[in-house]
């Protein structure tokens, strides 16, 4: 093997080594508000925000689930928390009443938009969300 081949093996090994190389590895970056519309059996049209922020592949923050009325009461609301794994977020949502509730919520992303599955929960709030990101 000539010298500028094996140059040519070591700089093409770097390259591969600093890239990663595989796609499996990537993990979307939850980070700022989300907000959107929430939609269940009970709550049609309802608004969802919550503020996240990202510690490697492991999200926290807030949530709240609010009417769209100009009261805009807020009907739930918690901590959240759960591991990233590509672009899907697999979080528990506990509630912050008297008798907490913990829900199941899965939010896949898209760019900055995602979209958000609840389910679980002693008074449940099973449902889905369009959301978007904002940086």
């Amino acid at each position: 093997m000539s010298k500028n081949t094996r140059f040519l093996v070591v700089a093409v090994g770097m390259v591969f080594s600093l890239l990663g190389c595989s796609g499996s590895n990537f993990n979307a970056v939850f980070v700022g508000p989300l907000s959107g519309t929430y939609n269940s059996a009970a709550m049609t049209g309802y608004n969802f925000r919550a503020t996240v922020h990202q510690t490697g592949s492991t999200v926290y923050g807030d949530w709240n689930i609010s009417q769209s009325t100009p009261s805009a009461a807020i009907i739930k609301a918690g901590s959240l928390t759960g591991p990233v794994n590509g672009t899907t977020l697999t979080a528990t949502l506990t509630s912050i009443e008297a008798v907490p509730n913990t829900y199941n919520a899965t939010i896949i992303m898209s760019g900055t938009a995602a979209t958000m599955t609840i389910s679980g929960g002693t008074q449940p709030i099973t449902g889905t969300a369009t959301l978007v990101v904002t940086q």
